[in-house]
């Protein structure tokens, strides 16, 4: 009796061991994440909404308030991408970091609040 419940339990943790590998794995939305996906690939960042679409992005990192929150442009997800994504991401971080262009962002953000 006492080897059946020895073989589940070798089982559940070879299972689970499996199961934490396979979660390291990279996936293609890592390559290649949607936004990037949307915009170079799908195309759909169109002069209408481009700005609105950059503007999400970049305030992106501002609106979140979860406890383990990993920002979209942070380096080390940004590293592991495709390389035209990752020259699409570190454009978008550069436009992130300037404090002038985020405050525009900010206002218009409220602004469109304001109007909706």
């Amino acid at each position: 009796m006492l080897f059946p419940a020895l073989d589940i339990f070798i089982l559940s943790v070879l299972f689970t061991g499996l199961a934490d590998h396979t979660r390291q794995l990279t996936t293609s939305s890592d390559a290649v994440p949607y936004e990037c996906r949307e915009a170079l690939v799908e195309k759909n960042w169109i002069e209408g909404n481009r700005l609105s679409k950059l503007q999400d992005m970049v305030l992106s990192d501002y609106r979140n308030y979860s406890y383990r929150y990993t920002s979209r442009l942070d380096a080390s997800r940004v590293d592991r991408m495709h390389p035209a994504c990752r020259e699409f991401f570190e454009k978008i971080r550069v436009i992130a970091e300037d404090s002038e262009i985020l405050t525009l962002f900010k206002t218009r953000a409220d602004l469109e609040m304001r109007k909706n």
